[in-house]
């Protein structure tokens, strides 16, 4: 009898650990299977997210060889692979003198989305190292003057002359090729007109209109995914100690003076008038009617750009002594009685291109293209006509990478500046 219950207690406990071992058994292959949906619900989302990003970059690199598809600012819906997945929204905007783009795709409950700030590819517009109109004179280079080729003079071509007895030391005047220029510098691109215009323009459906009398903080960051914001004025502005990061526009109807210790990143600035303190350093589109001026130490990093027209007929752009400015600078006129004047000081570099249909007193050097209708040069004893002293001038010195605006020609291919916050 007694070994009888032992018996039944020893198949009662066998069966216990059965249980067990089956319960065991199932939570692990449980686990697993749980594991394994996990992972491949992660490797879904790790491919969707790839394919997105993929489709992102399908949508630059479509976007920046078909500038067409973005001349024109307004959304736009591009089905790259005609799948549902693969549908790319653009929102196009004008940023100054540049496109900004707000690229979107999502899949299900995922999406992806960047900014972007759009140039033109410069390098396919053979730019000259400098472009001189004949007006029937010659053009004369002292001392150490350096003209990289390719260049555009006038029909009587260059000379080696003296300037206060001093001469021209190296053996050829043009270290290239020399072309022959028209009497007229190459008309700008007329929707650029219409860009500068727009800079002035205060619109309360689009931007965050804001009077610059009631600001009171020292810093503002504003998202280029956001609605603009236009800090305005109807008197002039001054700004000291004070930093603007972002989508942001500052408007006056008369004047903006900037101190050295304001800081400026991708703003605009749209005034008649507009000057720039000593030690002034940042990344702005300036446009003005009147007259710019740009103290000195001043460093304007790249993509700067300085954009001046209106009707005002002796529109003048100073840069002071020792200015370092890499980007964009236009001073152009409405009309054929216009006498537009840059002044670059000595020591200033220039990094970009320079249109100036006028005069340009040039004391400092170019990396890049400059074009214009006659330099003036002063010394304490005289004035002279289209004559260039110990300056530089080469578009080989200018960064193979550069990133330009295509002022003449609309662009044959576009370049993606930078990713926007």
């Amino acid at each position: 009898m007694n070994r009888k219950l032992i018996n039944k207690k020893y198949k009662a406990g066998a069966l216990q650990y059965v249980v067990l071992i089956s319960l065991l058994i199932f939570f692990l292959v449980g686990m697993f299977m749980l594991r394994a949906h996990y992972s491949n619900q992660m490797l879904n989302q790790v491919l969707i997210q790839e394919n997105l990003m993929d489709h992102l970059e399908s949508a630059k690199i479509l976007m920046k060889n078909n500038p067409e598809l973005i001349e024109n600012e307004g959304l736009i819906e591009i089905n790259l692979f005609d799948t549902p997945s693969s549908v790319v929204k653009v929102d196009v905007k004008s940023w100054g003198v540049y496109k900004k783009l707000l690229i979107k795709t999502a899949w299900q409950n995922h999406k992806r989305e960047e900014c972007f700030l759009l140039g033109d590819n410069i390098w396919e517009d053979d730019r000259p190292s400098l472009f001189l109109t004949d007006k029937n004179r010659y053009l004369s280079v002292c001392g150490e003057t350096w003209l990289g080729g390719p260049v555009q003079l006038p029909a009587l071509g260059v000379r080696k002359s003296y300037v206060d007895g001093v001469g021209y030391y190296r053996e050829s005047a043009v270290q290239g090729e020399i072309l022959r220029s028209g009497q007229n510098l190459p008309a700008l691109r007329s929707d650029l007109n219409q860009l500068f215009q727009a800079a002035f323009k205060i619109d309360f459906q689009r931007d965050s209109i804001l009077l610059w009398e009631n600001v009171r903080i020292d810093s503002i960051s504003n998202s280029f995914r956001n609605k603009t914001l236009c800090l305005w004025s109807p008197e002039p502005m001054t700004l000291s100690n004070i930093i603007l990061k972002g989508n942001i526009r500052l408007v006056s109807k008369q004047e903006v003076q900037l101190g050295g210790s304001v800081k400026l990143d991708q703003c605009i600035i749209a005034a008649p008038k507009i000057s720039f303190a000593n030690n002034f350093k940042g990344r702005v589109q300036a446009f003005a009617t009147d007259t710019v001026y740009v103290g000195n130490n001043s460093h304007f990093l790249f993509p700067s750009v300085i954009y001046m027209n209106g009707s005002n007929a002796k529109k003048e752009l100073t840069l002071k002594g020792n200015v370092r400015y890499a980007g964009e600078i236009v001073v152009d006129g409405m009309n054929t009685n216009d006498f537009p004047t840059i002044k670059i000081g000595q020591e200033s570099k220039i990094e970009g291109f320079v249109y100036c249909n006028g005069t340009v007193e040039l004391e400092g050097d170019v990396a890049g293209s400059l074009y214009t209708n006659r330099f003036i040069l002063r010394t304490p004893s005289a004035l002279y006509e289209n004559h260039l002293l110990n300056n530089r001038l080469d578009i080989s010195d200018l960064n193979v990478n550069y990133v330009g605006v295509s002022w003449f020609e609309n662009p044959k291919r576009k370049q993606y500046l930078e990713c926007l916050f």
